[in-house]
């Protein structure tokens, strides 16, 4: 968002420690303006080889991928992944009333 800022602007306003703070909390769907740009997508790969070469304890895994009950974290990167914007789609569509 600090090197690309044309899709978060008109969103966020106010000191540049008030906008550090809203920047790094920010809601979930503002990655999808992101996901195009090669440096992320490279980052990310990166992100999922490193998690296959050694995967992180089930303890940090479950403070970042909040939802899942202990004993029930996959290992397998892409499907932590896939669960984590499961859960994210799925309040946009219960909010919908879906």
């Amino acid at each position: 968002m600090a090197a690309n800022p044309g899709y978060s602007k008109d969103y966020y306003s106010g000191t540049e420690a008030e906008l550090s703070i809203l920047k790094t909390y920010s809601y979930s769907d503002r990655i999808r303006y992101y996901w195009t740009d090669e440096k992320i997508a490279s980052t990310l790969q990166q992100l999922i080889q490193n998690f296959n070469q050694t995967p992180p304890p089930e303890t940090l895994a479950s403070q970042a991928f909040m939802g899942l009950e202990f004993g029930e974290m996959p290992s397998d990167p892409l499907l932590l992944l896939q669960l984590h914007v499961q859960r994210c789609i799925r309040r946009y569509f219960e909010a919908a009333g879906h």
